[in-house]
């Protein structure tokens, strides 16, 4: 890099069989205004915001170009790219919402994380089962709240 260039963001790409995300932080959408205008189609975890590859991702690609005057491509170089041959574990994620209520997405990060923990712990007894039945219940309890 040339001394005193501005360095470039560089993104993250996911794609399973079936579909594609790029990855950016959800402070990144309200900085280009666009973060009403995303769809439920994209996925959120904590602070990050996996945009659908159809919809979602042309808008973020359209307003970070005419913010920062770049070629957006050039932001996602070819060893940002992750392809899985399996379904992505994005697709457990919850759906975006605008953050216009902070204490329920975080409440509902929260049940994901422990959702997500109590999949990879399990020992596939009916308890374990029953135990992430219980907090998928009430994670979709909380995303109806939210609508």
């Amino acid at each position: 890099m040339k001394k005193g260039a501005k360095e470039m963001r560089k993104f993250d790409f996911y794609s399973d069989p079936g579909h594609g995300w790029l990855k950016v932080k959800r402070q990144e959408l309200v900085e280009l205004g666009i973060e009403q205008q995303i769809s439920g189609y994209s996925y959120q975890k904590g602070d990050a915001v996996y945009l659908e590859e159809d919809s979602d991702a042309p808008k973020f690609a359209n307003a970070w170009e005419k913010k920062h005057g770049v070629k957006f491509e050039d932001s996602i170089p070819s060893n940002n790219v992750h392809i899985s041959d399996r379904a992505s574990r994005i697709r457990t994620y919850q759906p975006f919402r605008p953050k216009h209520d902070e204490e329920l997405n975080q409440k509902m990060s929260a049940l994901q994380d422990k959702i997500e923990h109590a999949i990879h712990e399990s020992t596939g007894s009916l308890e374990d089962e029953s135990r992430i039945d219980d907090l998928a219940c009430e994670l979709l309890k909380l995303e109806e709240l939210s609508l």
